[in-house]
C-alpha cells in the first residue's frame, strides 16, 4: 500500500512532482498523433478492466514473491506446537539442512548481492564517473536484475522513478504504467516503486519492468534496482524468488531493508 510522502530536506531547487492522473496518456508517443477520443464502447470498457487488473497484478507480484520466499511473520514458526521425539537406538542422525545455493558476491559500491551461479552477469558498467552498475539474468526464464547505488538522484524520488519509466519505456510499446508509489520503510530512508508493462520493440516480448528506489537520509545515496520479467511468468518461478532474494539482500546491505526482508 502507498502512503503520503514524508517531508524531506531539500538539496537545491527540485522540479515539481508530476501530477499522475488516471486520464493521463500512458504512452506519450501514442497520444501525440491521436485525435479526439471516441466515445467508449464495449471493447474500451473491457480493456479498461483488463488494464486495472493488470496494474494490480504488477504492483503485488513482488510482494507475492517476497511472501513466498520469506513468509509473513517469524512468529508463525514460534506458534507451531513443539513435539518431542522418543530416542531410539536404531534411529539414524537427522540429515543436515541443505546448503544455500552457491553464488558470487558482487559488491556494488554501497551494497552487495549474491548472484546465483546459474545466473550470468551480462553487463558491468560505470556510471556517475565511478559508480558501479551491474546487470545479471537467469537466461532460462528471461528474468534480469540491475543494481546500482547513485549519488545524484536528488530527493524527489517519485519524479526520479517516473523519469526512469519515460527513459527506459522508450524501447517498448507501453501498455500501461504503474505510477510511483511510496513504500513504508523504517528509519530515515525513503523508498519508492514504479514500473510499466509493455512489448519490447526489438523482439515483441511482453515484459513487466519494476523499479525499486531506496534513499538513505544520512547521505542521500540511492539504491536503484530494476527487475525485468516476462509478463506471463508465474509468481512462484524460482528465478523470481531468486530476484526477490537479491533485492532484499541489496536493501539490507544498503542499510534500509524493505518490508518482509
Amino acid at each position: 500500500m502507498s502512503e503520503e510522502p514524508r517531508p524531506r530536506r531539500s538539496v537545491g531547487a527540485q522540479p515539481e512532482l508530476p501530477e499522475f492522473r488516471d486520464e493521463d496518456p500512458l504512452a506519450p508517443r501514442r497520444a501525440a498523433g491521436a485525435g479526439q477520443p471516441a466515445p467508449p464502447g464495449d471493447d474500451d470498457s473491457r480493456r479498461q478492466w483488463i488494464v486495472v487488473g493488470a496494474i494490480g497484478l504488477a504492483m503485488v507480484v513482488m510482494v507475492a514473491v517476497l511472501y513466498v520466499v520469506f513468509g509473513t511473520d517469524a512468529r508463525d514458526d514460534e506458534a507451531a506446537p513443539a513435539t518431542t521425539a522418543t530416542p531410539s537406538a536404531s534411529a539414524s542422525p537427522s540429515p543436515e539442512a541443505p546448503p544455500s545455493p552457491a553464488g558470487t558476491v558482487e559488491v556494488v559500491d554501497d551494497t552487495a548481492v549474491t548472484v546465483p551461479d546459474h545466473w550470468e552477469r551480462y553487463a558491468d558498467e560505470v556510471t556517475e564517473g565511478d559508480r558501479r552498475l551491474i546487470r545479471v539474468r537467469d537466461v532460462a526464464h528471461d528474468v534480469s536484475l540491475q543494481v546500482a547505488t547513485l549519488t545524484s538522484v536528488g530527493t524527489e524520488l517519485p519524479a526520479a522513478c517516473q523519469a526512469l519509466i519515460t527513459d527506459q519505456g522508450s524501447a517498448y510499446v507501453v501498455d500501461f504504467q504503474v505510477t510511483p508509489q511510496f513504500i513504508t520503510i523504517d528509519g530515515d530512508a525513503v523508498a519508492v516503486t514504479c514500473g510499466f508493462v509493455g512489448t519490447r520493440e526489438d523482439d515483441g516480448a511482453a515484459t513487466s519492468v519494476l523499479f525499486t528506489m531506496v534513499q538513505r537520509g544520512s547521505d542521500l545515496h540511492t539504491l536503484v534496482v530494476r527487475m525485468m520479467r516476462p509478463q506471463d511468468l508465474a509468481a512462484d518461478t524460482p528465478a523470481l524468488r531468486e530476484a526477490a532474494t537479491m533485492t532484499c539482500e541489496a536493501t539490507r546491505n544498503f542499510g534500509s531493508a524493505l518490508p518482509l526482508c
